[in-house]
This record gives structure tokens, sequence and C-alpha cells, in this order.
């Protein structure tokens, strides 16, 4: 059986217009809770999907409170379907009826590969309304890839960061190497890490780069995968993406992604 767990997070966003029935909007696919979109839902096993969304038309009390409830289903290719629920009273700080939250399916090492579906349904309990959305995840055959990258405030990865910063605010990336070559009693996983401007151009002589190594054939065999950091201070503002490159140093293999972000003054 697979080994996944979904986990589910909300946050107030910004006030907006009441609205007459409950929905769900601005559904995409993330790294990390606020982090750059994630264009493809083709993921290995030991990586994760994030999913953040807005909902607009909830229903408040007298305090300002809001008393609904998160369903999540997720079915695995086997067919089997894992469900959590969460109950929220949240207060509206801004009140405007609309809150953000954000869902991730946690791809464990052993996944099987193939479709997982999630499903996510929200009760408004005080106005009796619902609304989902359901998105399918195909896991693929694990492969050398980067897997669960996320953006942070802080070095310890405790601070989600989104794909928007500002200057001189510390931008931290995490990911997990997986899917490197188990078969000599060495490993050597490189990083490197280079920004580009809209047309592509590379705007830092070398790249940051990172290694990890190790002749411990014990982990070697063991480990789900190598996790890697690092971070940089923005110093001017803009659109940018941010090219990671990761590569097996044993088998010559390489896997790339490009992500965007903009830099607020």
């Amino acid at each position: 059986m697979s080994r996944w767990l979904l986990t589910m997070a909300a946050c107030l966003a910004c006030a907006g217009p009441a609205w007459a029935e409950l929905e769900i909007t601005q559904v995409r696919a993330c790294y990390g809770p606020r982090g750059p979109e994630r264009k493809s839902l083709e993921a290995v096993p030991g990586d994760q999907v994030f999913f953040s969304f807005r909902m607009q038309g909830l229903a408040t009390d007298a305090d300002g409170k809001v008393d609904m409830a998160m369903h999540m289903e997720i079915r695995d290719p086997a067919g089997i379907t894992q469900s959590q629920k969460i109950p929220s009273r949240d207060v509206l700080s801004l009140g405007g009826g609309t809150l953000t939250a954000v869902t991730n399916l946690n791809l464990g090492p052993q996944a099987i590969p193939g479709e997982y579906s999630i499903k996510v349904t929200i009760v408004d309990n005080l106005a009796k309304g619902t609304a989902s959305f359901e998105r399918t995840v195909t896991c693929k055959k694990l492969e050398f890839a980067i897997a669960q990258l996320g953006f942070f405030l802080d070095k310890e990865g405790k601070l989600p960061g989104s794909s928007t910063g500002i200057v001189g605010q510390a931008l931290h990336m995490r990911l997990l190497a997986v899917g490197f070559d188990r078969t000599q009693p060495k490993l050597k996983i490189i990083m490197l890490v280079q920004t580009l401007d809209k047309k592509g151009t590379e705007l830092m002589p070398q790249p940051l780069r990172v290694e990890a190594a190790t002749e411990d054939a014990n982990a070697i065999a063991t480990i789900p995968g190598v996790g890697f950091n690092a971070f940089l201070t923005p110093n001017r503002p803009g659109e940018f993406s941010l090219r990671i490159t990761l590569i097996d140093d044993v088998s010559q293999r390489k896997t790339e992604l490009t992500v965007p972000f903009t830099i607020l003054p």
C-alpha cells in the first residue's frame, strides 16, 4: 500500500466584497504552501504537491468568525481512499467573507506509480453552503528528480515564503534530491542555482554551488533523499526566474527546474 499523507492549513486573506454564495476560486498548484506556481501535476515518489485556493462568500457570526469545515479525500491508484476533516472558527479580521487555504499531497518514498485523485470540499455551517474542487496528480516511476521544493523566509524552513518578495529580504529555498544512483559505494550530488531576467539572461557570473558527498554505503542505500538548501538576498526589484540544476556525479545524470519570482521595491 502506498504511503501518503494529506495535510491542510488555512490563513487569512485580504478583504473583498460579500458573496451571495460560497465558491472556490484561484486554485493553483504551487511549490510549498505559498511558493511559485507549479505548472506540472506530475511528481515522483518522495515529492509533495501543494494546492492553494481561495474561498469566497463565507458567512460570519456576530463575532466575525466563520464556522466551516474542510473535507479532504485522496484516492490512490489501487482505489484506496483516505479522508480528513478539519473544522475552522477563524476570525476574518478584514471581513469580506474571504479565506485562503492550502492543502498538499505528500507522496511517500514507496508511493505506487499512477494517478492520485485529491478532492477538497468546503462546508459553511452558517450559510449551509458547500463548494469543492478536484485535481489529479500523476506519480511517475522513481527517477533522478527535484522533490519537495519549497521557499521560506527563514533558514530553518518554518516560515513559508511566496513567489513575491521585497528588496533586501532573504529568500531561502529547500529541496530533496531523489532517484540518485545507489549502485556505487559513493555519492556525490551537485546543486547549481542561477538567477535569470525576463529574457532568460543569467544574472550571476557563476551560479551558487552546493555539494553533498559521502562514501557511507549504508547511508547511500537507506536515505530517502539528499536535502539541499540555499538562499539569496535580492538587490533590486523586477520579474526574475530561479534555475535549479541537480547533477548526479556518479551516474552523470542531470535534472533541472526553473521557477518565476517577483521582487518588489
